[in-house]
């Protein structure tokens, strides 16, 4: 008899027989929305923690409500709504699952429980819905299945409008579904959770990866080879047997196939495979990987993370939200993302200030554009009119806040309440590596040391007071997993705490009169 077939003619490799030994784990890609959550986000931690930054960076970004007028609204039903969507869920939770599913399948959807002012706004799971196609480019309905039970949420021909909000992202395959994200990364996903499947099967196998038994003397007998197979299935494999030494024939010898970890580049590879998530996700790779992350670097990928990606999806929500929820309270009531609740973007608010400045200063914006472009009201109509380069910059720029033309910049020394706040603030940034920008650490800087600050300063540290001080209660007290305090309370101490808000604010106010 031949092995391993039963034939008259037996042809053999001149090095002899050979049989297999497997020693991994094998594991292909699938293409169902629950691969995407189960591979895709349960068990991929690039995923999982680049869709947690999102959330986390998202629920941080407060929402304002504007009405037919420009005017903010303080008090409103459809906010008292939106801090609580459902008796289990606070905005944070809301918008948190709103954004898992949104960067999972591209698609988010809500339900309220009637047609007119809702009580309640659900999220619901994309993959529960089926869009029923319909004439003219709208669905004519969806059809929501879970447990058993199905409920359809019919579309108005004429609005468009239904009950359930759906909101998905261009797909050029499916018009009536989005595309998810992780499409685009699916093939670096599989990647690297294959390397972590496989790097476990070696450890597991205390790092020894498969190979062949090859005899020299021939293909042994059937009965030969399945007592083998039984022995090293039994003896080689499975961690219990980590560490086994196995004892061959004198004809007999052991041949790997596969390549060791460093023969691989494996840990390359799974870096460039998770930096290829993260751009997927638009999430900047040094919030992924603390190895590739400087002091420095991770104040910009922190910008970078809600200007490219929070800021983009969030809007996506807010709009949907504006379109489906808003006309029911009422016309002309617009909700907005309040960007200077985003201490990330103090950079970019500084650099936008001092643009300001100098396009007045130029003569190329008058006053009141000038403070419109720095967020803050017109004071009155104004008349275009260069700046003379006599007038001193901080005169210019006490102007700009409101103050009179002929105001000086005068030295203001902090006090030592606010030295003892800025001084706290910057050891616990060296700690625990969050909160302030640059500018807020050479504010905190120059506050521990009591140098005199110009009235420009003061002028700015009552800005951001403004701009951060509706955050207050949410943050002051509160401590992040790690047991310290949040970014906002390390830069709100930072600008002096709020010893260095009442007195840059009683400083601001002496100069107004």
């Amino acid at each position: 008899m031949a092995w391993p077939f039963t034939r008259r003619e037996t042809k053999e490799h001149p090095n002899g027989g050979a049989f297999m030994v497997p020693m991994g784990e094998t594991w292909s890609r699938k293409s169902s929305a629950q691969d995407y959550i189960r591979e895709g986000y349960q068990l991929n931690v690039i995923v999982y923690r680049a869709i947690t930054e999102i959330t986390k960076a998202a629920a941080l970004i407060e929402i304002e409500l504007y009405g037919p007028n420009g005017d903010a609204i303080e008090e409103h039903p459809a906010l008292d709504l939106l801090k609580r969507p459902t008796p289990l869920m606070t905005w944070d939770a809301w918008v948190a699952e709103m954004l898992v599913n949104r960067m999972l399948f591209g698609e988010m959807a809500a339900v309220s429980g009637n047609a007119g002012i809702p009580a309640e706004i659900w999220p619901l799971n994309p993959t529960h819905i089926k869009v029923v196609p319909g004439r003219g480019g709208l669905p004519a309905e969806y059809v929501h299945e879970v447990n058993n039970s199905k409920r359809a949420f019919p579309v108005d021909r004429l609005t468009g409008q239904s009950e359930l909000m759906f909101v998905k992202t261009y797909n050029p395959d499916d018009y009536w579904r989005g595309q998810s994200p992780l499409m685009a990364a699916a093939l670096a996903g599989d990647t690297h959770n294959a390397g972590m499947r496989w790097n476990y099967s070696l450890l597991k196998n205390s790092a020894r990866p498969s190979g062949l038994v090859r005899f020299k003397g021939g293909y042994p007998g059937g009965e030969v080879i399945q007592r083998m197979r039984e022995y090293f299935k039994a003896r080689m494999t499975g961690p219990e047997n980590a560490g086994e030494i196995p004892m061959l024939a004198e004809d007999a010898e052991w041949v790997q196939l596969s390549q060791s970890a460093r023969d691989m580049d494996f840990s390359n590879t799974m870096r460039e495979m998770a930096k290829y998530i993260a751009s997927a996700l638009g999430v900047p790779l040094p919030l992924i990987d603390n190895d590739a992350s400087t002091f420095n670097n991770l104040e910009q990928a922190k910008q970078r993370l809600y200007t490219d990606t929070v800021i983009p999806v969030l809007d996506e929500l807010i709009a949907a939200l504006n379109n489906w929820l808003m006309p029911r309270f009422g016309d002309g009531l617009e909700l907005r993302i309040d960007l200077d609740t985003i201490p990330a973007l103090e950079d970019l608010r500084e650099r936008m200030f001092n643009r300001a400045v100098t396009a007045y200063e130029k003569g190329v914006l008058t006053r009141q554009e000038a403070r419109e472009l720095m967020g803050y009201e017109p004071e009155a109509d104004g008349e275009f009119a260069a700046s003379q380069p006599t007038i001193p910059p901080d005169d210019m720029k006490a102007l700009a806040y409101g103050l009179d033309f002929d105001t000086k910049a005068e030295g203001h020394k902090p006090t030592d309440e606010m030295a003892n706040a800025a001084r706290r603030a910057l050891e616990w940034r060296k700690e625990y590596g969050r909160g302030m920008t640059q500018t807020g650490v050479a504010r905190a800087r120059d506050i521990s040391n009591r140098a005199n600050l110009s009235l420009e300063t003061v002028n700015r540290m009552v800005s951001f007071f403004a701009r951060h001080g509706v955050n207050r209660d949410k943050h002051y007290s509160a401590k992040e997993p790690d047991g310290g305090p949040t970014a906002w309370r390390i830069a709100w101490d930072g600008w002096g705490g709020d010893a260095g808000r009442t007195w840059a604010n009683r400083i601001a106010d002496a100069a107004d009169d």
